[in-house]
C-alpha cells in the first residue's frame, strides 16, 4: 500500500505579501490512498506572523496530517475553477511535504496560466532539516518562492 506524505501548500500574495496555507488531508476510498486534497479552511497569516511562528504552523499542520480525513469540499475547493485561477494568479506557492528523516521538502509550484494543478519545481526544491529554526526555515521559503510561477 502506498503510504500517503504529508503535505501542504505555502503560497505567498504577489502584492500583499500575506500567507495563505492550505491544508490537506490523505484521500482514500475503501481504504486505498489515492492522493491528498485541500482541507478545511485556508490559514492567513502575514508576513510578519510568517516570518516569526511559518515554521511551528507548518510543523503543526504536518503533524496533524495523519489524523485528517478527506470531508467534503474545503474553503479552496470552494473557490471553483475560476476562483481558484484567480488564486492562482495572485499567489506563488511552495509545495512543502514531510520525509521520512523530518526533513521538509519545499518544492515551488508552477502554474502554467495559472491553472490547476501546478506540476513542482523539484530542480529549485530547498530542503530544511529536521533541526533548523525558524530563521533557517523563512530563508529557504524566500529562497524558494521567486521559483514558483
Amino acid at each position: 500500500m502506498i503510504k500517503p506524505i504529508p503535505d501542504l501548500d505555502v503560497c505567498q500574495h504577489r502584492e500583499s505579501g500575506e500567507f495563505a496555507l492550505l491544508h490537506s488531508a490523505a484521500y482514500m476510498k475503501n481504504d486505498v490512498y489515492l492522493g491528498n486534497a485541500t482541507h478545511g479552511s485556508i490559514q492567513r497569516l502575514t508576513a510578519e506572523e510568517f516570518r516569526r511562528d511559518g515554521l511551528d504552523v507548518v510543523r503543526q499542520s504536518l503533524a496533524a496530517f495523519e489524523n485528517r480525513r478527506f470531508e467534503g469540499t474545503s474553503e479552496f475547493e470552494s473557490l471553483g475553477a475560476k476562483g481558484k485561477k484567480r488564486f492562482f494568479k495572485d499567489h506563488r506557492c511552495l509545495g512543502i511535504s514531510l520525509q521520512s528523516n523530518g526533513d521538509l521538502w519545499l518544492d515551488p509550484v508552477k502554474h502554467e496560466d495559472r491553472g490547476v494543478p501546478g506540476t513542482s519545481d523539484f530542480a529549485n526544491r530547498q530542503i530544511v532539516s529536521t533541526s533548523a529554526g525558524g530563521d533557517e526555515f523563512y530563508a529557504a521559503v524566500l529562497r524558494a518562492l521567486p521559483f514558483a510561477d
